[in-house]
Parts: structure tokens; sequence; C-alpha cells
């Protein structure tokens, strides 16, 4: 999907709402497989009036929710293609996790949102540990972080050869994730966990790579760690900061093998 545009805008505006999620009162949020159901009708919605606008054939509306990566930028009633790029990631990721985990191995809860930002999905696996990942896209790329530049750039094939961009999303986002983490615990919210010791655990901050936006193999060597079966990039930058890429999500977030790299930030 090639989202550059889209990530721009979303990183600008980024309290963009996911409707159908919303329950109306404080802390109650769809979760797991009631989740996944909403967010399936909104895509399916979205892709149908989507459809409509730009004269796609009724045939192409029994296409699966992927279908909505191949659709031009629209504005529908004040929904743009941001809009629908975001309902769909959710979906994706959402479905991915409860096809692994299954409804009682883990508990997901998209959109979760503070006065300081939003939480694209707050997963609590079995072990009791919580992750907060950001879902992005940037292209077709390769996503390298640079140590004396403080941040990370894509490199894309273009047609005067390799292009380098900055892409800060994934600095900021993080950042903005630690904040909506530390409100969370300041409000006591049973999102993290019942108990004050279950809510003071780290909450494990991870920039999720999905389609064919990818981790530059050129990283210092010294950044990459296994967890489990999964590479992952590690990087601190006033916070701690996992890159991973959506086939290595669901090793990830599995429970570590013994001596586990990663477990120094979940102590």
């Amino acid at each position: 999907m090639n989202s550059d545009v889209s990530d721009i805008n979303l990183l600008e505006k980024n309290q963009i709402d996911i409707f159908s999620l919303y329950t109306g009162s404080k802390d109650e949020y769809l979760q797991n497989y009631e989740a996944l159901e909403k967010l399936k009708e909104e895509c399916d919605s979205l892709i149908a009036k989507a459809a409509i606008s730009i004269g796609v054939s009724s045939m192409a509306l029994l296409a699966p929710i992927p279908l909505l990566v191949t659709l031009p930028v629209f504005l529908l009633g004040g929904i743009s293609a941001e809009y629908l790029i975001r309902v769909g990631r959710l979906y994706e990721i959402t479905k991915l996790l409860l096809e692994a985990f299954g409804n009682e191995g883990v508990k997901i809860t998209p959109r979760v949102k503070t006065d300081e930002g939003i939480i694209d999905l707050l997963i609590k696996m079995p072990n009791r540990q919580s992750f907060a990942l950001t879902l992005r896209a940037k292209g077709k790329a390769r996503v390298k972080w640079r140590e004396e530049r403080q941040d990370f750039f894509v490199n894309r094939k273009g047609n005067k050869g390799i292009k380098i961009v900055k892409w800060s999303t994934i600095v900021a986002e993080s950042q903005k994730s630690e904040k909506v983490i530390r409100t969370l615990k300041k409000q006591k919210s049973p999102l993290l966990g019942v108990s004050n010791t279950e809510r003071n655990k780290p909450v494990i901050k991870a920039f999720v790579l999905l389609d064919e936006t990818k981790i530059d193999a050129n990283n210092d060597p010294a950044l990459f760690v296994d967890s489990g079966n999964a590479k992952v990039l590690r990087v601190h930058s006033g916070v701690v900061i996992y890159v991973v890429e959506k086939d290595d999500l669901i090793k990830f977030l599995s429970l570590p093998e013994q001596n586990d790299p990663i477990e120094r930030d979940r102590v």
C-alpha cells in the first residue's frame, strides 16, 4: 500500500477516531472478537461507499478487505482514505492476533484514547505483559535508524536511484504512546490491570511495519535483538522502541524464551 501521504496526515491529525469502537463509557472499549466484528462492519461499509464513488463494479465489493489498499484517495461525507486505511489496518492485525492466540489467549483493545493521544492497539498477553502497537506503512521501503541523527530514515528505489527520506513518525508516535501509557497508569485504568502492581508494569512500545515496508538489513547489527524466533530492531530515543515487521509480530508477542534479551525492558 502506498500510504506515504496518509501516514503524514495521520501523524498531523492523530485524533482520527474509529466511529464503531465507542461504547460511550470511560475505560469501556470493544475488545477481541467484538471489536473485530465492528471493524469488519465498518470496513465493508466504507469499501462499498468507495466502490460506488469511483465506479467500481459491484463484483469488486465481494473482494476481501485488502481491496481497500488499491483505492485512490477520496472523500465521502468527510471520511477520507486515511480513515479507511486506519480501519483496515486495525481489522487486519486484530484478526491476525485472534487467529494466533484465540479469544482467551490475548486481550486486544483497539484505539485506546486519552488527552495525550491514541494507541492503535493495546495488547495484554496471558503472562500479563502489555504491548502498545502503532501500525504504519511507508510504501515499498526499508527502514533504518541513524544514531548520529537520532531518527529513522527510509530507503526507496526511484527513477533516479535510491531515495532516502526522514521518517520521524516512529519516534514521534512512540513518544506519544509513552505519554498515553503514563496517563492510563495515573488514571488507574483497568486496561492495564486490576492491581497497582499489574498496572505499574512497563508496557512494551512497538512500531509494526505493514505491507511492503521492511526493516533495512543494513542497520547496525547491535540494534537487532531476538525475541523467540523473531528478529526485531530495538532503539533507544528517549523511550525504548521496537520496530517489528508484520510477519514477525506473533513471534514478538509470544512468551519469551529463557534469557530473551527483550526481557530487560519487561522488568
